[in-house]
């Protein structure tokens, strides 16, 4: 299926949850490796994105919306699997980025965080 998307959509991203669910603790999971795997067959540029308090903003499991979150977000450079002799050299290296990304997010003061401005010059969404 992915394979198909992926051909689909040259070009495109695709937006995955590689420690196979949306974590709501402030530590990372194990990563699992399926579409690691498919990443690296198809040469295909991975990136982790990691946004701090979003279970705060949003909370699907026990239906609560807060308002007035702060959340941070840490984007890393992109991963090339073709810059990697083997697949685990790759998912080594996505590991310790995505890691990396994490603390990064999560360590960050707030003062030290941009503030999101919309693009284009959209209006600031509010309630």
């Amino acid at each position: 299926y992915l394979a198909q998307q992926w051909e689909l959509r040259p070009g495109k991203g695709l937006i995955v949850y590689p420690e196979g669910t949306r974590n709501q603790k402030k530590e990372p999971l194990k990563l699992k490796t399926g579409v690691l795997q498919m990443a690296y067959d198809y040469k295909k540029q991975v990136q982790a994105v990691i946004t701090t308090n979003k279970e705060l903003m949003a909370n699907e499991k026990t239906l609560t919306i807060t308002r007035n979150v702060t959340c941070v977000t840490s984007i890393s450079k992109p991963v090339d699997p073709t810059a990697f002799p083997s697949f685990k050299e790759f998912c080594d290296e996505v590991t310790r980025v995505f890691e990396d990304t994490w603390k990064d997010a999560y360590g960050a003061e707030v003062d030290e965080s941009r503030v999101y401005l919309p693009p284009f010059g959209l209006p600031t969404p509010g309630f």
